[in-house]
């Protein structure tokens, strides 16, 4: 080989390995997205902010009748949408809690009961002690809104007491007063009951003839007459939680046309360059070929998957994202999407909740991004079982 040769050879070489190493430099260094979806789910807490609505007489009546302290008793004859979806969720948090108290409730008064029928009145009245609200709340609706009559309430048993021995009544001073009656011997324990802290100020006279009546008969030594009172309660307080689970499906029914998809992802950058993720993006949800009855009730199928647009979003006070968000090397962007669209706006949004339930179709996300080799690039992540999948997953204990 010439001196020539040689050389041309050898800058050659030193040609490609620049080249070689350039475009290794470049692939190192290039952004590398990857997107993760890791929760899917039908949530109404994203109304629409302009929108009116006419809430549904019927569960309004319902709750003016059974419920009418809550927020969804509070709100104008024609609200927005916000101002609605918020005063349902708001309203049902309410009667879970309700629900769960009046649960509570039944097991305490079971177990004043038994203390009771056993002789161990001052037993019984330490646990009554935890629990008078709550009976006293039982009572009092049963006889404000279930029809109830005092003299049915409180012909359970004829007190040893008379009626103004050792009773104190306390009266708090406006514009919040505080109806209490308290027994303050015998013994170191006493049982009060708030009358002005729930109640309109029209059903205070009633209810302090109540209250006093009570108070009478939790201190007396009638058994007989005690045990009646457990057990009348003990009905109120079921017939009250039923009251409630019925409202709470209610409510639950009256937040289905609200829903929209939300879904919960991340995106990852594992490379040395930035890039920005676009704040549209779009599920798709691969229900072609999924059985759906069509309008003649025929047998039939999907022709073509669902796709859905969504919009990065914070909380139902937040405004959704406006611009792009930048994704810094080696960092990651987890976001939060919701549809533009309610789910009954979106094409067979029957079949849709359908495989929502049945958990049979999958579903993957289509993310836009600015940094890549091109202006805009489109990523996916890997396709998931459409679902609710964080919420409804069980974690079992170890077997052995």
């Amino acid at each position: 080989m010439t001196f020539q040769e040689a050389a041309t050879t050898a800058i050659t070489g030193a040609v490609i390995g620049a080249l070689i190493g350039a475009t290794l430099t470049f692939w190192l260094q290039r952004a590398r997205p990857q997107a993760i979806l890791y929760s899917q789910s039908f949530r109404p807490d994203y109304p629409d902010p302009e929108g009116s609505v006419q809430p549904n007489p019927e569960l309004m009546n319902y709750v003016q009748k059974w419920y009418e302290w809550s927020a969804l008793s509070r709100i104008p004859p024609v609200p927005t949408e916000t101002e609605y979806v918020r005063a349902l969720m708001e309203t049902r948090d309410q009667v879970k809690r309700s629900i769960t108290s009046y649960e509570h409730l039944g097991l305490c008064l079971k177990d004043f009961q038994n203390h009771v029928d056993g002789g161990r009145l001052e037993n019984a009245r330490v646990i009554f002690a935890d629990i008078d609200e709550g009976v006293f709340h039982a009572l009092a609706g049963h006889l404000i809104y279930g029809g109830g009559q005092l003299t049915t309430i409180l012909e359970l048993g004829k007190p040893s007491l008379q009626p103004d021995e050792g009773i104190q009544i306390f009266k708090g001073e406006k514009p919040n007063p505080r109806l209490t009656v308290v027994r303050t011997t015998p013994g170191p324990r006493s049982i009060s009951f708030s009358i002005s802290k729930s109640w309109a100020p029209n059903h205070w006279d009633n209810l302090e003839v109540l209250a006093v009546g009570l108070c009478r008969l939790l201190w007396s030594d009638n058994k007989t007459g005690l045990s009646k009172m457990a057990t009348y309660a003990g009905s109120l307080v079921s017939e009250q939680r039923d009251v409630c689970s019925k409202l709470e499906l209610a409510i639950t029914s009256a937040l289905i046309p609200f829903e929209k998809i939300v879904v919960e992802g991340i995106i990852t950058n594992s490379g040395a360059r930035a890039l920005s993720a676009l704040p549209r993006c779009k599920l798709f949800i691969q229900l072609k070929g999924h059985p759906v009855v069509t309008e003649k009730r025929e047998a039939g199928q999907i022709e073509n998957d669902v796709d859905v647009w969504l919009r990065f979003t914070g909380t139902w006070q937040e405004q959704p994202v406006a611009g792009a968000e930048a994704i810094a090397p080696g960092s990651s962007f987890t976001f939060l999407a919701v549809s533009e669209s309610k789910i009954a706006d979106l094409p067979n949004s029957d079949a849709l909740r359908k495989a929502f339930d049945g958990a049979n179709v999958k579903s993957y996300l289509a993310l836009a991004l600015v940094g890549l080799r091109k202006d805009v690039s489109i990523i996916y992540s890997r396709p998931s079982v459409f679902r609710d999948i964080e919420n409804r997953q069980d974690i079992p204990p170890k077997k052995g």
